[in-house]
């Protein structure tokens, strides 16, 4: 209703006569508008301002037609002699109305006459435009003909007549068309495919294509011209046409394609290969220079040799990605050639950035550590040193994790608290807005004089880098109760509001997550999994190593430091090895056995073998119960044997348990005695 009643404040400086009668029923709407005093009292009026603004815009579309026949008078033209004695009835009967109503009712004459005025150079255009897209001929040969029609024509009703056929011609287009959401992911699919292929004649018609739907999608928006909408039903048909075309040609390729796509391959990986030749000359002392380079030139060889193996797209892959990483690594290496001990790389910039990250969340800590946060600053420490540990092993998934939960964490423990400042801050996504609102305890502050008046209060916003973002003053009532709200950024990140109200004061943390999702990679995420599964073997050894883990305490340090290397250096296969191995030093070293009693448990296929001893002083059979564990130190299982009267057990039960690495823990009483089994 606001943004009607601002247009029809632009249409009362009109000073044309037919737009008088609106003109004066608005002035007196908007005064009464001006007199209401809530939100419920304006809104008895939309209809009325709803009634206008309609009337408003059939009148402008009637200024179109009156330039139009004024222009076309003196060259007497046949379309302005057609529509002119028409035009002029209308214009009388409007010049006669005496409501907003009498307006509207003739809503179909006008539009009738706007679109005769047009439909010439709506035909015009179109046909234009399908000529040059190469549309289908028949529906140009149908254009042309109503072309002609209106050359011919002698009335208003015929000129309407052929505007109808015209607009069903158009609608049958539509119909024909593939939805913009289907057309898009159709030619984005197709974009791939092409730049895989170097097709560079099919991608002139794909990216045209796909310019062509984002226009259409904005136009849904938005309130584009009758003439915009047409042009662009003409070459979304195109674009839906051209695509069985395009997919013959992507999915067919020939031999002496082929040949081009692997000679096009291979001259990119020779590009690559000469500009790390280059880089040699210049950086070869830098920190980790020649690590890079030669990783670099073994995927280039791994290309080559796809291309001989006819793998084109993977190869292709491999050649783009590595001409990406040359360039971010070599504009590392120029920016700050000494900032990294072990060298750039794609891993370690990323791991630059998360560390900066770390670093800012330890910062902020600095700057507003105060006594009420001192319980919490230790698990802070923990969640810190988790995160630098998630970070150095390349499991960027979990530090994003991790880095949430402490953006939390402070978010919950670091403010500032004063008895006399009670006060909360919230975040309007929809406005972009932070509102603050709250309550000084003056009584509190000075039991001695309550002041009535009302006090200036103080707010400072501070980015995560300790800056001050902006300040506010503002002011409370008599009764201390305030509230204020200003524009929030968007960035993500924490903010830290302190209020100030005389000398004391109290702070709020604002966590605004950040909305973007990072897409990993399938060798990332596989990377995850191995880290993941490291973690869970380390806690596992040191929850159920005991004192047999303190004595070969070195044997598994070793193996710890291979895994972590190999994590670092995304050497998968080393890292599975050395999993492996990690797991028969489990089963071999970390058994705990007494002469009091002992168990021994292992797989076969799905079938669970526990067999034992306990040592008695009385001949008679007792129930005992082993507790099985999984590799993240979960209890998955509890179970019920029946030993011999010697103390013998041997049972074999049906357990089909996930892979993995398990622990059986038999407790008799104050002895517990363990083994170790894994599931392949």
């Amino acid at each position: 209703t606001l943004t009607k009643s601002r247009f029809l404040d632009i249409i009362s400086r009109n000073n044309g006569e037919l737009y008088q009668l609106i003109i004066l029923d608005w002035d007196n709407t908007r005064e009464s508008l001006i007199k209401k005093r809530t939100i419920d009292e304006f809104l008895t009026l939309k209809d009325k301002v709803n009634s206008l603004h309609q009337a408003s815009l059939l009148l402008r579309n009637l200024d179109d037609v009156d330039r139009f026949v004024t222009s076309n008078k003196n060259e007497n033209s046949e379309l302005a002699n057609i529509i002119l004695p028409e035009w002029k009835q209308l214009e009388s009967n409007l010049f006669q109305a005496t409501s907003v109503d009498d307006i509207l009712n003739s809503k179909a004459e006008i539009e009738n006459m706007s679109n005769v005025i047009d439909i010439s150079s709506r035909i015009t255009k179109t046909v234009e435009i399908s000529k040059k897209s190469n549309v289908n001929a028949d529906l140009i040969t149908g254009w042309e003909s109503l072309l002609l029609r209106v050359d011919s024509a002698n009335s208003v009703s015929e000129m309407i007549q052929i505007v109808s056929d015209f607009e069903q011609s158009l609608n049958a287009v539509r119909e024909k068309q593939n939805p913009l959401s289907v057309l898009k992911f159709e030619y984005q699919s197709m974009k791939t495919k092409a730049e895989l292929q170097a097709d560079h004649k099919n991608l002139i018609d794909i990216n045209n294509a796909l310019k062509i739907i984002d226009i259409a999608e904005k136009m849904q928006k938005g309130n584009p011209s009758v003439n915009k909408i047409d042009r662009i039903d003409v070459l979304l048909t195109w674009a839906s046409s051209k695509i069985p075309t395009i997919k013959t040609e992507l999915y067919s390729y020939s031999k002496p394609a082929y040949e081009i796509r692997a000679s096009d391959i291979l001259q990119r990986a020779k590009s690559v290969e000469n500009l790390v030749e280059l880089g040699m000359i210049k950086n070869r002392f830098l920190p980790g220079y020649e690590e890079f380079t030669f990783s670099m030139k073994d995927r280039i060889n791994e290309a080559r040799n796809l291309v001989i193996q006819k793998d084109l797209d993977q190869a292709d892959n491999i050649i783009r990605n590595l001409f990406d990483e040359w360039q971010e690594v070599s504009k590392a290496y120029a920016e700050d050639p000494l900032g990294s001990d072990v060298g750039y790389s794609l891993d370690e910039l990323q791991r630059i950035e998360y560390r900066q990250k770390v670093e800012t969340y330890s910062n902020i800590v600095s700057k507003f550590y105060n006594a009420d946060f001192a319980p919490y600053a230790d698990k802070f420490v923990q969640m810190t040193e988790k995160t630098y540990e998630l970070i150095d092993y390349g499991n960027f998934l979990d530090a994003d994790s991790q880095l949430s939960e402490i953006q939390d964490y402070l978010a919950d423990t670091l403010v500032l608290q004063d008895k006399t400042i009670i006060f909360d801050v919230s975040y309007n996504n929809e406005n972009d807005i932070w509102i603050l609102e709250g309550f000084v305890d003056k009584e509190l502050y000075n039991q001695y004089y309550v002041d009535d008046r009302r006090d200036e209060l103080k707010l400072t916003i501070f980015s995560m880098d300790g800056s001050t973002y902006g300040n506010l003053e503002f002011a409370n009532t008599r009764h201390g109760k305030f509230f204020t709200q200003w524009h929030a950024p968007t960035e993500p990140g924490l903010y830290v509001v302190v209020l100030h109200f005389k000398a004391a004061k109290a702070s709020q943390i604002i966590n605004i997550q950040d909305k973007t999702t990072r897409i990993y990679s399938a060798s990332e995420l596989s990377d995850v999994e191995l880290a993941r599964e490291f973690e869970e073997l380390r806690t596992f050894v040191e929850e159920f190593g005991g004192n047999n883990y303190d004595t070969n305490e070195i044997r598994f340090l070793q193996t710890f430091e291979n895994i972590k290397d190999g994590l670092a250096s995304n050497d998968s296969k080393k890292v599975t090895n050395e999993l492996d191995k990690l797991q028969k030093l489990i089963e071999r070293y970390l058994p705990v056995r007494s002469r009091s009693a002992i168990i021994e448990a292992s797989m076969e296929g799905d079938q669970l073998h526990l067999s034992g001893a306990v040592q008695k002083t009385l001949s008679f059979s007792e129930d005992l119960f082993v507790d099985i564990f999984d590799q993240r130190g979960d209890p998955i299982d509890e179970i019920e044997l029946h030993d011999s009267t010697s103390g013998y057990f041997d049972e074999k039960l049906s357990k089909p348990y996930p892979p993995g690495i398990y622990v059986a823990q038999l407790q008799y009483h104050d002895l517990t005695v363990t083994d170790f089994f894994t599931v392949r």
